[in-house]
């Protein structure tokens, strides 16, 4: 439990640092693109479904776990690794990286994201996929997202449920930086 507190401690501090640093940016506001002192031609609706096409560099950090590990085993709750992530669009995008998993393993994955929900600056989904090097060479990856999305930083937290016999359900926590 005092790792479930510290890391929604670290989410919040983090979430509210990277605000800060979108809102403080000031050539934003200084010199917007062109398109936006223009007046708008196209329609909204058909605008807000093209894809927006950016890229973000993913780093993976904490995990914690709900179940008790067999065997007297803990869980590896710092799973640092590095993900890329390309939005399609407004509410889907794909990502693929590597990270040091829940068994102290190199594992690789590629899911895709569809968060449909936003509130402001924060978007929830789920997020299905493959990753490597668990109980089996590649296994399901699935679960919820919630994200805050800022102009040039991003803070995850995924969720996932038990799966199989020897997981455990789970939450992590990703930031991201738009390229």
């Amino acid at each position: 439990m005092k790792s479930l507190k510290a890391l929604a401690g670290l989410t919040i501090v983090i979430t509210c640092s990277a605000a800060l640093a979108d809102e403080s940016n000031p050539t934003a506001e200084a010199n917007p693109p062109a398109e936006a002192t223009q007046p708008a031609e196209v329609n909204q609706t058909a605008q807000a479904s093209q894809p927006t096409g950016a890229w973000h560099i993913n780093l993976h950090t904490v995990s914690h776990h709900f179940s008790e590990r067999k065997h007297g085993k803990t869980w590896n709750e710092e799973n640092l690794g590095l993900g890329i992530r390309r939005e399609f669009s407004s509410d889907f995008s794909v990502q693929a990286g590597f990270y040091r998993n829940s068994i102290n393993r190199w594992s690789t994955y590629a899911i895709g994201e569809y968060t449909p929900l936003a509130f402001g600056n924060f978007h929830s989904g789920v997020y299905a996929g493959l990753r490597t090097n668990y109980s089996r060479p590649v296994m399901a990856a699935a679960g919820a997202l919630v994200r805050w999305q800022g102009e040039r930083y991003s803070v995850t937290v995924r969720a996932a449920p038990k799966i199989c016999g020897q997981c455990s359900a789970f939450i992590a926590l990703e930031f991201g930086w738009k390229l």
